[in-house]
């Protein structure tokens, strides 16, 4: 966006933070400009702004602004309910023989919805009726579970969702009572996050899989 698109939300900004301090020269609006604005559209960061300042109770930095920024760019990356079922669908249409190659198409978050090949194979020769109603409304009930689990990972660093869905992937595999679940371990990670260091949520993790690994007998490099 332009500079002076920019000074619009700012503008808007500063009727509702009224202290001095708040960008308080052009120096202010051109550091600004360039942290927040330059590489953004006006769109993104107006909405972010107007989000920030309807819980925010006191001026934003930049860095705020560009949290709301990332949200709403996250958000907008999910699919609806509509366009995962569409996803869906279409995949069965070709599932009684395809049905590996399907499944490996589809995004993560439906793959967990859906949970295995296997079951894209057994939708695909469900009759039209019951596919439009209990098979749809079974796997919406599953990608909302599977969604919600989505955005709670997205929360995190990017080293931190990376190790999540490297034990998601073993997890997969089979599942070992005596160990704790993925699910476990992301609510976990959601409860220490309020109270310890991204690298002691990490260990937790990591040991985690470490275990999990050990069990299944992977190999070292695995």
């Amino acid at each position: 966006m332009t500079i002076s698109e920019f000074s619009k939300i700012v503008a808007a900004l500063k009727t509702v933070y009224t202290s001095p301090g708040f960008i308080p020269n052009e120096p202010a609006l051109d550091m600004w400009y360039r942290l927040v604005g330059k590489n953004n559209d006006y769109q993104t960061i107006s909405v972010a702004a107007q989000m920030y300042m309807t819980t925010g109770k006191f001026p934003p930095t930049p860095a705020d602004i560009l949290e709301c920024a990332s949200k709403l760019k996250a958000e907008s990356s999910y699919l609806s309910e509509q366009e995962a079922w569409a996803t869906v669908a279409k995949a069965c249409s070709n599932g009684i023989y395809g049905y590996r190659e399907e499944f490996d198409k589809l995004p993560p978050t439906l793959q967990k919805a859906v949970g295995t090949p296997q079951t894209l194979h057994d939708w695909a020769v469900v009759d039209s009726a019951d596919f439009q109603t209990v098979i749809q409304s079974n796997f919406l009930r599953s990608y909302r579970a599977a969604l919600e689990t989505q955005k709670e990972i997205d929360k995190y660093p990017p080293k931190l969702q990376e190790m999540i869905r490297a034990a998601g992937a073993i997890e997969q595999k089979e599942t070992v009572p005596e160990l704790p679940t993925l699910g476990e371990i992301v609510g976990r990670l959601e409860q220490d996050n309020k109270n310890y260091t991204p690298e002691q949520c990490s260990g937790a993790l990591g040991d985690w899989i470490a275990g999990k690994k050990e069990r299944l007998g992977y190999g070292y490099n695995d």
